[in-house]
């Protein structure tokens, strides 16, 4: 951990308190933002980022140039900023972003382990353990794992609530379970 004394404390700009981190604060320091704590003036994140989020789950987006990643709690960088766009974890599982050609989407574990590679138009938040997906223009469903448990085949879909989701097709408008068969016509 980085020592107050490593820094002319003075010159830092203090900032808002950080949320997912009791009694810290964001301060910046020649441009570049850290984490700070208010009683003891211990630097739990040493200004090395241009940008650093709120924690959720116990990760904190960052950003370093024009790449992202997530820190720790204790400020390791847990997952490098090697990301184009990262969003917040929900149910142990963030939104992320590589940009070769054209903006695709994927999803990793806190861990960093990509679940499911960056092959979506795009990725809505987990919910009961399943994200809706969006490829060419059709909706199906990946579970925890990063696993394709409905095919992208539905003209529309809503989340999973209550274990079935609302799916829309020419067909009509069907309610579907976990395993993507039809339960229930609406």
């Amino acid at each position: 951990m980085v020592k107050k004394d490593d820094y002319n404390i003075d010159e830092f700009k203090m900032g808002r308190e950080i949320e997912g981190l009791d009694g810290c604060v964001l301060f910046k320091h020649k441009g570049l933002t850290g984490i700070i704590r208010k009683t003891d003036k211990t630097i739990i994140v040493p200004p090395k980022y241009h940008n650093i989020w709120d924690f959720k789950e116990g990760r904190a987006k960052v950003r370093l140039d024009e790449k992202y990643g997530y820190i720790d709690c204790e400020g390791n960088e847990v997952i490098k900023c090697k990301y184009d766009a990262v969003e917040d974890f929900s149910e142990g599982r963030a939104k992320v972003t590589r940009k070769k050609v054209e903006l695709k989407y994927g999803c990793i574990n806190n861990e960093g382990k990509v679940i499911a590679r960056c092959k979506y138009d795009h990725i809505y938040d987990f919910k009961e353990g399943i994200a809706r997906v969006k490829l060419d223009g059709k909706y199906g469903f990946v579970n925890l794992e990063g696993k394709e448990i409905v095919e992208c085949v539905w003209d529309y879909a809503e989340d999973f609530k209550d274990g079935k989701a609302l799916v829309q097709s020419l067909n009509g408008d069907f309610y579907i379970g976990r395993d993507g068969h039809t339960i229930l016509n609406y």
